[in-house]
């Protein structure tokens, strides 16, 4: 049996398409994203997870400006395919030291669930 797995995950993106609704204002922009997820799997069935994504906007050249940042973190039990688990996600706009930028978008939400994944061999 394993103890302890510790995984890291990171990525990059691009999105040519980029709708907000802000103060019931439409905002269409392209942006990149930033991904870093770390996990634990703690004696094979207690994964806790955690999670940040930033969106930036191209200001010009190689210069980015981030106007929003996701944070998510949670936890699951894991038995034969079933996962129980509690999750919540957060999301805030990016404040600057000179006062926050005019486009914020900002929510929350905690999940409780019950899953199933099945894997099944075929060739």
């Amino acid at each position: 049996m394993q103890w302890l797995l510790l995984s890291l995950a990171i990525s990059m993106g691009y999105m040519p398409q980029n709708v907000q609704i802000i103060d019931y204002s439409m905002f269409e922009q392209p942006c990149f994203t930033q991904t870093v997820e770390v996990s634990g799997l703690v004696a094979e069935h207690l994964n806790v997870y955690g999670a940040v994504r930033t969106y930036d906007f191209n200001s010009h050249g190689l210069s980015f400006s981030p106007f929003r940042a996701d944070y998510s973190i949670g936890a699951e039990l894991l038995w034969r395919g079933f996962s129980l688990g509690v999750r919540h996600e957060c999301d805030h706009p990016v404040i600057y030291d000179m006062g926050s930028q005019q486009l914020g978008y900002g929510g929350n939400a905690t999940e409780i669930y019950l899953s199933f994944k099945g894997q099944w061999e075929i060739f």
